[in-house]
């Protein structure tokens, strides 16, 4: 018998990878997953644009390359987007707001659309730099040598242009650019036009045609412009219109019936349900029914319990109910993975798996410090001030891009998976920006490491919530905002010192076997069980949320770092960044509320009465003290302090967040309650910034800034807390994580938002002052212009300026002050609407506790 039962175990061995490999197949075949894969192939191949195309030789007297070279486009790049990708799209979302098409016709028109404007972009892009071909204008944008012959074939090396994508763009003539993605995404919307219209219908009416030719119409005179304005000749647009029309038919025809169809306005079945059609279950070969067979010979004769589904269902109420016992409690999804630990850990094991999560956190917080030192020599090691302001705004804007995700993949994925990979972004893209040796390299491994450090901070704030119960979750919260603010403080004076002895390099390599101990750390420590082992956990992933979520915010936050810092506000980077972020806001939404299946973040949870209200806080909070920490140095500056001594006045606002919260810690520990609490943290923090803009003024004492800056960060760290517990306590742990994300969404993009409109009010004030004071005096403007973009110039000014120009500054910094003042009050009213919610002392939420206030 013993080699019975080993022949046995072989077959069930073998029944079991079977399945696995079966359970991987379903999946593949009856979900999108590949055209996931493919579009992200796609997006990552992005890196060609910045690739040098292939120089074709040329002659001085050849007529065809002899055209002027426009400086002002008919259509410029920005417009190309606007006109062919975001106002499709927005009629695509339009449409299935209006209509209601079910969820499965908007996804697949939607990723449809996608798709071809992508792949018509990387056929393009490949094809310019394999040909090379010259464009109209070659010769006005190279600028060649004088006395180069005329009548014989050079190269680029004989041209003079300095400025680099001028002169290697003049040869991406073959295709045009415009034309195919013009055609890609218009003729793709004329397609869907025409099926939703029948316009091959018998007798259909000449309106529902005109309706359906309308966005070709707008390709055909995208393209024309092309021509007019010397970037290409009608052999690169002709090309260029069919290859983006074939690309749009060919992924229509991929979802979509042909057009002579009755059925042309309904897509095909889903995957699924073509698998369902079909039966998915295929015949067996003999060996699979043979190992089948065998496992049926060894199952119980009666089969498994019969009671089995329903025992598993009778735990769900300690899920899906409230656990505050009120009926604004959202429903739980019911997932196991959400369930909390049925035992709190032991202290020491605790403070183990804490201090490990915290590493990552300290590191992230000094790296996303570090840069404010290192930015001035790295940049000048690669002689480009652009990168200056680069280096910060690709890690920002990846940060806050991944933390809103965070929360529902590791509900998914388990929080250690999460934490691993973050540790493994964060030391690649470290690497990487150690090793770089290039502009791009470097904004790259910025980006990498941004994606790492955002996974950091928010996954570990997930981690305690996992571990902690309710009561002494704001205590243990502030240990993790002491770790963070201790690396927030260092990263400066640790990015300083190692460029002084070192290299600005060396910031970077250093921190990698740190944070290589960091993984192996959490990989160790971090024992929070997921329930699901397969490809199952894959298909709760909701994709299309994730990456119209990322879009958004990526764009939002392009446009409000860039205007004003790295181009102007009337820029085509910002003019067309806030409307494509308008579209995809509007599609995230529409997916998360009738596509997703399990959403990134659901609708529902942020129309809760204490979710919008604290994230609102968050949002209104951090705007108003991150534009104080941004102008509070500028104040400084032009009061005559350096650098570091207007950076030394900030540390009490660095050590107020830490004791703030956990001061707040110990009274919500104490008392189970935050509501109050957080009244008057609030109170506190608009105090401060009223007393920092009645009072900052030139001739302010040396002492009251430290005080105000103390107070300003006691407040706000409190109401990190405050927020915290009551975004928490609100919600059943299932979605825990999820809130918390989308509190770390709100609180990135309001700090960007308020340096942003701080920088507004600040300019247009200072500009108006220094007009009324000086405009009538010779040379008015040159010396303006510099004032306003260095405050150390005010210093050097003439005695008879110095003081007018002083008086400008301390006007445009009140109107700052008093900006961030009623911001910040914006911020405590939204957090009256928070409700008062039980403070459970275990893990369970089934301890004792006051009896909690109803919160409607």
């Amino acid at each position: 018998m013993p080699g019975v039962n080993a022949q046995h175990s072989r077959r069930a061995a073998g029944l079991q990878q079977n399945g696995a490999s079966s359970a991987v197949s379903r999946f593949w075949q009856r979900s999108y997953a590949s055209e996931y894969l493919g579009l992200a192939a796609l997006v990552a191949m992005y890196i060609l644009f910045f690739v040098e195309p292939f120089h074709r030789m040329f002659s001085l007297d050849n007529l065809a390359i002899q055209f002027p070279h426009a400086e002002i486009e008919r259509v410029s790049v920005g417009w190309l987007f606007i006109y062919a990708g975001g106002i499709p799209l927005a009629i695509l979302i339009l449409w299935a707001l209006i209509f209601r098409p079910g969820g499965h016709k908007a996804h697949i028109t939607i990723l449809g659309f996608f798709i071809s404007l992508i792949l018509t972009s990387f056929i393009t892009d490949v094809v310019k730099n394999a040909v090379g071909r010259p464009r109209p204008d070659l010769l006005a944008r190279c600028k060649p040598e004088k006395g180069t012959p005329a009548h014989r074939l050079v190269t680029f090396e004989i041209c003079t242009e300095t400025d680099h994508h001028t002169l290697h763009d003049g040869w991406r003539s073959f295709p045009s650019g415009h034309s195919s993605f013009s055609f890609s995404g218009l003729g793709y919307l004329s397609l869907f036009i025409a099926g939703q219209c029948h316009v091959f219908r018998p007798r259909t009416d000449l309106g529902r045609v005109l309706l359906a030719l309308a966005p070709l119409l707008t390709a055909v005179l995208i393209a024309i412009s092309r021509c007019e304005d010397y970037r290409h000749d009608v052999y690169d647009v002709t090309v260029g219109s069919t290859l983006g029309m074939a690309v749009a038919w060919f992924t229509y025809r991929r979802y979509y019936p042909t057009l002579r169809s009755k059925r042309c306005d309904t897509p095909y079945p889903s995957r699924a349900e073509l698998a369902d059609i079909r039966g998915f279950s295929k015949a067996k070969t003999d060996e699979e029914s043979r190992i089948q067979s065998a496992a049926d010979s060894m199952s119980p004769p009666n089969g498994p319990a019969p009671n089995a589904s329903a025992a598993a269902t009778e735990h769900s109420p300690l899920l899906e109910g409230g656990t505050n016992g009120n009926s604004e409690q959202p429903p739980s999804n019911g997932d196991v993975d959400s369930i909390p630990l049925a035992e709190e850990p032991s202290t020491a094991k605790l403070v183990l798996t804490l201090a490990s999560v915290w590493v990552g956190v300290f590191l992230a917080a000094l790296d996303s410090t570090i840069i404010a030192t290192l930015s001035a020599p790295i940049s000048d090691s690669f002689n480009s001030f652009t990168l200056f302001s680069w280096l910060a705004t690709a890690y920002l804007i990846a940060n806050a891009a991944i933390q809103p995700l965070s929360g529902r993949l590791t509900d998914i994925f388990s929080r250690r998976t999460g934490l691993v990979i973050s540790n493994v972004l964060f030391g690649a893209g470290n690497l990487i920006c150690g090793l770089a040796k290039s502009q791009s390299v470097m904004i790259l491994g910025r980006v990498v490491a941004g994606m790492g450090g955002g996974g950091l901070l928010t996954i570990s704030t997930f981690v305690t919530t996992d571990l902690v119960p309710l009561r002494r979750r704001g205590l243990w919260q502030g240990f993790g905002n002491l770790s963070f603010g201790l690396g927030s403080g260092l990263g400066g004076v640790f990015g300083g010192w190692i460029n002084d002895a070192l290299s600005w390099r060396w910031a970077f390599l250093i921190q990698v076997p740190l944070i290589v101990i960091s993984g192996l750390l959490v990989y160790f420590t971090i024992k929070i069980p997921v329930k699901e082992k397969n490809m199952s956990r894959i298909r709760r992933v909701d994709f299309l949320g994730s990456i119209t979520l990322v879009t958004s915010l990526v764009l939002l936050l392009l446009a409000l770092n860039s205007g004003g810092n790295l181009v102007p506000w009337t820029h085509p980077l910002v003019l067309v960044s806030l409307p494509l972020f308008a579209a995809f806001l509007l599609a995230f939404i529409f997916v998360e509320d009738r596509v997703a299946k399990e959403p990134i973040i659901p609708v529902r949870l942020l129309l809760h009465r204490t979710v919008w209200s604290a994230c609102l806080t968050n949002w209104f909070t951090t705007m108003s003290v991150f534009a104080i920490l941004y102008y509070g140095p500028i104040y400084f500056q032009v009061r005559g302090l350096s650098a570091t001594q207007a950076g030394i006045r900030l540390i009490p606002q660095a050590v107020g967040t830490a004791g703030g919260s956990i001061a707040v810690g110990l009274v919500t520990r104490a008392t189970g309650r935050y509501w109050h609490v957080n009244a008057g943290i609030e109170a506190t923090l608009v105090l401060a910034i009223g007393l920092i803009a009645g009072t900052f003024r030139a001739t302010t004492p040396a002492w009251p800034p430290f005080a105000y800056f103390l107070l300003v960060g006691f407040g706000y760290g409190g109401m990190l807390t405050t927020t915290l517990l009551a975004l928490i306590a609100a919600v059943d742990h299932a979605h825990q994580a999820v809130v918390t994300s989308a509190s770390y969404a709100f609180r990135s993009t309001g700090s960007t938002v308020g340096i942003a409109v701080a920088g507004a009010v600040f300019q247009n004030v200072l500009k108006q002052e220094l007009w009324r004071r000086f405009g009538d005096r010779d040379g008015a403007a040159d010396v303006i212009a510099r004032i306003r973009d260095s405050v150390g110039a005010v210093q050097g000014l003439p005695p008879d300026w110095k003081e007018g120009v002083l008086a400008a500054y301390m006007q445009a910094l009140t109107a700052v002050w008093w900006t961030t003042f009623g911001i910040a009050a914006l911020g405590a009213l939204c957090s009256l609407a928070m409700g008062e919610h039980r403070l459970h002392k275990d893990l369970a939420r089934t301890g004792d506790a006051e009896e909690e206030e109803d919160d409607e």
